[in-house]
């Protein structure tokens, strides 16, 4: 999976492109930890380009969100596709995560 980075002011940007499963979390998984490593907390996955996820990585993104509120920090989802946002409704779980319509609206919500 390939998984593009870039920043706005002090907020990290991360979209990932491909479906996103148990096999190829592990790149996904360190670039996060790596930001909340290195004080990179504001952080939003674009999930525009993603058109499907399992079960697996529901939990990691729930897991990812509390780890980053512990830092201190936020971890919010932008443009979910059709069937990522049902995967996370049928699971009773996109309640549970920041998520956005779009990026600017993820961007928006950082700022006072």
């Amino acid at each position: 999976m390939q998984i593009n980075k870039r920043t706005d002011q002090n907020i990290v940007i991360l979209e990932p492109v491909g479906d996103i499963g148990l096999y190829n979390l592990g790149e996904l998984r360190n670039m996060l930890n790596d930001l909340r490593q290195t004080g990179g907390l504001k952080v939003i996955i674009h999930m525009g380009k993603v058109p499907g996820i399992d079960s697996i990585t529901i939990g990691f993104l729930l897991q990812e969100t509390e780890l980053f509120i512990s830092a201190g920090g936020t971890l919010k989802l932008a443009g979910l596709l059709p069937g990522v946002r049902k995967s996370l409704l049928v699971t009773e779980t996109l309640t549970q995560l920041d998520a956005y319509d779009d990026v600017q609206a993820a961007l928006a919500s950082f700022r006072p």
